[in-house]
Order: C-alpha cells, then sequence, then structure tokens
C-alpha cells in the first residue's frame, strides 16, 4: 500500500536480517514501483559511496595533521634537551656579558677544590682586558658549567651584590674556551688561555 523511503528500507532489511535489494526484488502489481526503488536505492549507494568518499578524505587529513604535530613536539624537545656537541661550534658573533668594571670590588676564583679571591686592581684590570677580546666564534649554551672535569670558574663581585657574572675557561679535546652560562661557548687561543691562568696561578 505505500513505499518505505530509504531510511525506513534500510531499518527494515536489518529487522528482517536481509539486504535492501532481496526487498526490492518483491513482485508487486504496479510494475513501476520495482524501477522506482531500484533507482532510489541507486541513489541511496550513491550518497553513501560519496559519503564514505569524504570521510577517508577527512580522516587522512586528520592523520596527517597528528603526524605533523608529532614531528613538531619531538622536534622541539630534541633542540630543548639535547646536549650541545663540543666539536660541532657554528661561529657567531658575540661577547661575553661582563660587569661594568668601576662596579667590581673583587674575583672569585675557584678550581677543583681551591678557593682565591682577588681584589688587586691591576690584576682585575688584566683579566678584563684579556676577557674583554672574547668575541668569536661559538655555540649557544644551555648548561651551568663546562661539559668536562677541568675547569676554573670566575666569579665577578660586584658592589650591589645582584649585578656579577660568571664564566668558565676550560680546556678539551677541541680547543680552549670560556663558557658563559646561557649566552654562549666562545673559543680562544692558546695564549689567551695561558694569560688567563697565569693571571691567578
Amino acid at each position: 500500500m505505500s513505499v518505505p523511503d530509504s531510511e525506513q528500507l534500510i531499518k527494515i532489511a536489518v529487522i528482517l536480517e536481509t539486504t535492501v535489494s532481496e526487498l526490492l526484488v518483491t513482485k508487486v502489481e504496479n510494475e513501476e514501483e520495482p524501477d522506482r526503488l531500484a533507482k532510489e536505492l541507486s541513489r541511496i549507494n550513491t550518497q553513501l559511496a560519496i559519503r564514505n568518499h569524504r570521510m577517508r578524505h577527512v580522516l587522512k587529513i586528520i592523520a596527517v595533521a597528528l603526524l605533523v604535530f608529532v614531528a613538531l613536539i619531538f622536534a622541539i624537545m630534541a633542540l630543548n634537551y639535547a646536549p650541545m656537541s663540543q666539536s660541532k661550534y657554528t661561529k657567531r658573533d658575540a661577547a661575553l656579558l661582563l660587569s661594568n668594571r668601576t662596579d667590581v670590588i673583587s674575583v672569585s676564583i675557584s678550581c677543583d677544590d681551591e678557593r682565591e679571591t682577588i681584589t688587586d686592581k691591576r690584576e682585575i684590570d688584566d683579566l678584563f682586558a684579556n676577557l674583554s677580546t672574547v668575541r668569536i666564534k661559538s655555540g649557544e649554551s644551555y648548561n651551568d658549567a663546562p661539559m668536562t672535569d677541568k675547569f676554573i670558574k670566575i666569579i665577578f663581585e660586584v658592589s650591589d651584590g645582584l649585578s656579577g657574572c660568571t664564566v668558565y675557561v676550560f680546556e678539551d679535546e677541541n680547543g680552549f674556551f670560556i663558557e658563559q652560562p646561557y649566552n654562549g661557548i666562545f673559543s680562544i687561543e692558546e695564549k689567551q688561555y695561558a694569560e688567563i691562568f697565569g693571571t691567578f696561578f
């Protein structure tokens, strides 16, 4: 007496545990009815195919976006936490960030377990003269101390007690270096390295 729409047709097929095509082959008195139902079924199948195609396309886009996002996260983590290889420095124009010379009241030097404080103006001036010429080379420093066991730590103590600075002088298999935490690792010549050490030892 009536023809169900596409959604009802699919529900009926599920309930009766058959297929829509099986339902449509039922003989009816009206000869035009099977044709109409066949066209309706074809339209439904076309819509389902289009919907499935769009869904697969959207899922591919989402998957690619997730992969790119995860790759970016890993890249950022690698850049932030990977230790910098001291054998792969890249040159850059940089300089040590030293305290204002007129504000420095003393210099504290420590090496291994030994510690010494220098207040002599001439010795402090010599140290500033050596360190102020360091402005070639290096890589960005993320460390609190050099990645070697042999180094001297130089702390510039200033009158206000706040604006002092720290540098490390060290030698490793790659050469002679000065490191200032979070500012840079600077390469120096052996002669300059010897002069800095000669100031204290």
